[in-house]
This record gives C-alpha cells, structure tokens and sequence, in this order.
C-alpha cells in the first residue's frame, strides 16, 4: 500500500472546514485529489496543500505544513469582504483545532483525529498527531482576477515505526 501522509492531511482539513465552516460553503480544493471540476476556479474558493514531510531536529518526529489558500472573484467582492469573512471563518477553525488540543479536544478536533484514524486503513504503519503550530502567512494580494490570503498550519506527529 501506498502512503501519502500530505494527501491525507489535506483531505483531513477538508473535512473539519466542510462539517464546521457553516452555510454557503465555498469550493474546496484538494491539491492532491483535484478532479476535473475542481480544475475550474470556481470562487469563492478554499484551495488546501500540504507539503511533504520534514523531519525535526529530534530525527524521529516529522511535520508537514498546510497551506490553506481562500480566494474570491475581483468582479464579485472588489472590497474584498468574501475573501475576509473566509478567512475568518477558516482562521477560526484552525485556532480550535490549536486550542483543541492543547486543551480539551472538541468538535473541530474529533473531526479531524477520526478522519486521520479511519484513513490509515491498510497503512504499513500510523501516525500520530503530536500537535499543531501556526506557521507564516501569505499576506494578501490580488492576482488574475482573485483576491487572495493565505495561512499555514503546521502538523506535526511521529510514526509507528520510528
């Protein structure tokens, strides 16, 4: 079996922002499971990468960092108030995703730690979620016709067979 830990963190945050993002939820793109229709910029639009493992300083533990891009269309939100509230709205769920475990897990967090359980199935070995960090910004722009702002959320975890 074939183990794509960032196809996996995508899909996972994909999954927490679709169950808890609310109404009027914007196209999600998965980087690694695109399909033909998710090809079409589509705005307002959540477009989620995750970027391959690095190893930490320890040797043992790894992170993957999780780029979460939200768009909208120029012509349709010139003030950028989409784009904002989006961004708010997907800012918000990984702030709870942070405290949440830190803390006491809840909602946004049981989401996203039984979406990674259920999709080791088969996997020569799991992983386990040892935590989460903010990592840098993309600060906002307009390119092509979108608005855009970026986050970053960094997760980290080990490895069955480290």
């Amino acid at each position: 079996m074939t183990v794509n830990i960032p196809k996996l963190f995508e899909a996972a945050f994909g999954e927490v922002i679709q169950i808890h993002a609310g109404p009027d939820l914007p196209s999600i793109k998965l980087w690694q499971s695109i399909t033909a229709e998710d090809n079409e910029k589509v705005f307002p639009l959540i477009d989620i990468r995750a970027t391959p493992p690095v190893t930490g300083d320890d040797g043992c533990t790894q992170h993957s960092n999780v780029g979460l891009l939200i768009m909208t269309s120029c012509n349709d939100d010139p003030a950028h108030v989409e784009c904002s509230r989006w961004y708010e709205v997907v800012s918000g769920i990984l702030d709870k995703l942070y405290s949440q475990f830190r803390r006491t897990a809840s909602d946004e967090y049981n989401t996203f730690a039984a979406f990674i359980a259920a999709n080791q199935t088969g996997w020569p070995y799991t992983i386990t979620v040892g935590g989460f960090e903010h990592g840098e910004p993309l600060a906002p722009y307009e390119d092509g016709g979108a608005n855009a702002i970026g986050l970053n959320f960094i997760v980290h975890f080990s490895r069955s067979d480290y």
